[in-house]
């Protein structure tokens, strides 16, 4: 073949398509482990990551960074609880959203990222090639990439494995010692970082407010908010709610961002150094995290209070917990875990021998990472049990099996070492396995040991036997649907009488461009609308437990939302059966969940559209994995509203249900009955409560919970 050719064909090889060509000869080994072919696979890696820098993206300072000694600083979690101090997420965060949300040339698209460039060699010192780049980096770390959540118990968890392409000459340094704390950890201490190298990063997710804490500065508050002021209404709880005078209902306001915590990176300097020893490439996962019994191992006594690492009996040597958290481990992997991954992506037979555990005395300061499958309906039904018997209010339920069947289409697949790529979890998600294999389902799942910090509940709540077991996430969107106004700056005129050089009064002001939604994009029109733009990650106000991720999606009811089913599934039918009941999430039927609300019930059938929210996180009420609110489109009692326009001198629409005044008409959008989920502390006594949604854009939904006169707002991830 031609030269031309046959680089043409091989650029359209996968990585393993190309090593195995490039066995055949020396010839073919010369031409197919070229950077030619390389460099653009190594491209896609990093664009498939997470963004590491984002104006919605803040990292908590670790406490190793801002001291020589990590033993002695405290973590920025507490230890039983797990929140944040608000004080100091609203001190650091660089809140500038008028700066953000618009660019400076006016085209009102403004605040995305910025891409990298290409990726250099020279970036990765040492490396001969980008294939060298590919087999020890890339390979090992990729299937990780991603947000991931977790089971644990009422909280839930949720961490983002990127990848960091390190400093380029077009990265400022400035740039690097505002957005990274653990950028000047990979320098010598008192000297500004010139160079980061590429590595992967795990972090801990934290949904918050940006607009907690802006009331201080009202002016301020107003150009970040940017909507008209209905009359008699003020900000309360630090910005972040609107109350009307003499009225008891209020309106959350949200602006969400995510605050990272580092737990552990892979950097490629530390893979060169192992791979010259003769290592194993796990070796290279460094743990960020404080581990406060690390010195009480060294002492040869457990750690005292305060550690995340609770001890199953605090009177017992530690290396006897950890031999029996070890022989726990393994007995579930041989009972639950029947198939297991090698290392090319396959799967190995029940019955071949368990990779042996690395033990933390010998891994000090690293992580052992295993990727493997998991099936978590095997026992269901027993651990279902409870939800069966009559409620009762003394005794909380336990934590229901995550991730629920409604929370399966957020659920990807992996790619299995760049063989497929899934898009945003839309082809071969987990919920398609379910109606084939049941309680047999296998997802994928990564575990760490030793295990991260977890937030647990109850606080006294032992540990979990393993650490949380994590399972791959949809990532979220990397902008936003709907388009932001254009604008331009207004220069006011002075008014006479007045002296000319009053900055007030020649201050620039934004005039806003707004312009209709096109077809499909304007919820108004329930009908040409594409509910599908809806789907994704959303950051949720959830009163006195703050911000949690929910999963929304539109769907169309079918049977089995409304009775079980005995059908069989064709070949695999007495193999696989299909989960018959799931008690924590009662069937549609149930007549219990339609009292007092607005829902027209003759409307709730096989075939109609509903829009559902699910619980990626959770708090002491209502658990990660449950349906948190749930709205009926097809129901006639919904009300639309035409679109109109703000002004030109407002971003954003008045919040729903305020009006600027009582002739103008609600904000514009359409209004859709619904439940919520509502229980007590502890899942008891669980039930649904009437509401109502209000969608105005694909990124942006309100959630009225009328008994409680309180209204969450819902504002997409991105």
């Amino acid at each position: 073949l031609p030269m031309e050719t046959l680089i043409q064909i091989l650029s359209l090889l996968t990585p393993r398509d190309l090593v195995r060509f490039s066995s055949t000869n020396r010839a073919f080994r010369r031409t197919s482990l070229q950077d030619h072919f390389w460099q653009p696979i190594v491209q896609t890696v990093f664009s498939s990551s997470p963004p590491f820098r984002s104006k919605n993206l803040n990292s908590i300072p670790s406490s190793s960074s801002s001291s020589s000694s990590s033993s002695s600083s405290s973590p920025p979690w507490h230890p039983l609880l797990g929140a944040q101090n608000e004080s100091s997420t609203v001190q650091d965060w660089p809140i500038k959203l008028d700066h953000e949300l618009l660019s400076d040339d006016g085209g009102g698209g403004g605040g995305e990222d910025e891409g990298e460039g290409e990726i250099q060699l020279e970036s990765f010192k040492g490396a001969g090639s980008f294939y060298q780049v590919y087999r020890d980096f890339i390979l090992p770390f990729q299937d990780l990439l991603g947000w991931w959540a977790a089971d644990v118990p009422s909280y839930g968890m949720v961490i983002r494995v990127v990848l960091d392409p390190g400093s380029h000459p077009s990265v400022s340094r400035a740039f690097s010692n505002q957005h990274h704390g653990h950028a000047t950890r990979w320098s010598k201490a008192g000297e500004e970082p010139t160079f980061r190298s590429p590595s992967f990063v795990c972090q801990k997710v934290h949904l918050t407010n940006r607009l907690q804490g802006t009331d201080s500065d009202m002016e301020r508050w107003r150009e970040l908010t940017s909507f008209p002021m209905p009359p008699g209404t003020s900000p309360v709880g630090q910005g972040t709610m609107l109350r009307r005078s003499g009225l008891t209902i209020r309106v959350d306001l949200c602006e969400p961002g995510v605050r990272t915590e580092d737990l552990w990176q892979v950097r490629w300097p530390d893979v060169l150094a192992i791979k010259a020893k003769g290592g194993e490439p796990d070796q290279v996962v460094k743990r960020l995290w404080n581990d406060p019994s690390a010195s009480a191992r060294r002492r040869g006594r457990a750690g005292g209070g305060g550690s995340w690492l609770n001890t199953i009996e605090r009177h017992e040597p530690l290396d006897l917990e950890e031999q029996m958290i070890r022989e726990v481990e393994l007995a579930m992997g041989r009972e639950q875990e029947t198939l297991e991954a090698d290392p090319e992506g396959g799967m190995r037979e029940e019955g071949q021998a368990t990779p042996p555990l690395h033990r933390d005395e010998d891994r000090e300061g690293t992580v052992s990472l295993r990727l493997r499958p998991y099936r978590p309906y095997t026992n269901h039904v027993q651990h279902h049990l409870p939800y069966t018997q009559p409620g009762s209010s003394l005794m909380a339920n336990p934590p229901p099996i995550f991730p629920s069947p409604s929370l399966l289409p957020a659920i990807r697949t992996l790619r299995r070492g760049g063989e497929e790529v899934v898009e945003g979890g839309k082809e071969g998600q987990a919920s398609d396995r379910l109606s084939t294999q049941g309680d047999l389902t296998v997802l994928d799942s990564l575990t760490m040991s030793p295990s991260p910090p977890y937030r647990p509940w109850p606080h006294l709540a032992p540990p979990l036997p393993q650490g949380p077991r994590f399972f791959p996430l949809v990532s979220p969107c990397s902008r936003l649907v709907s388009p932001r106004p254009k604008w331009r700056r207004v220069v006011a005129s002075p008014e006479k009488g007045k002296e000319k050089h009053d900055e007030a009064e020649v201050r620039p002001k934004l005039e806003y461009l707004h312009s209709p939604p096109t077809k499909g994009m304007d919820p108004s029109d329930r009908e040409s609308f594409d509910w599908k733009l809806v789907e994704g990650l959303y950051g949720m106000t959830y009163g006195p437990h703050g911000m949690e991720l929910i999963y929304v999606r539109c769907r169309t009811l079918t049977e089995e939302d409304f009775e079980e089913t005995h059908s069989t599934t064709g070949r695999s039918s007495t193999r696989h059966p299909k989960i018959k009941s799931w008690p924590p999430e009662p069937k549609l039927s149930c007549e219990d969940m339609y009292f007092d609300c607005r829902i027209d019930r003759r409307w709730v059938r096989p075939g109609a559209r509903v829009l559902e929210g699910v619980k990626v996180t959770g708090d002491p009420n209502i658990p990660r994995g449950q349906v948190t609110w749930r709205a009926f489109i097809d129901d006639p009692g919904c009300v639309s509203t035409p679109w109109r326009s703000p002004g030109n001198e407002f971003r954003n629409h008045t919040p729903w249900p305020f009006r600027t005044n009582q002739q103008h008409q609600r904000s514009p959008g359409i209004m859709i009955p619904g439940h919520g989920r509502v229980a007590g502390e502890g899942f008891l006594g669980p039930g649904w409560s009437s509401l109502l949604v209000h969608l105005s854009n694909p990124d942006q939904i309100n959630v009225w919970w009328q008994p409680m006169l309180k209204i969450s707002a819902a504002r997409k991830i991105f």
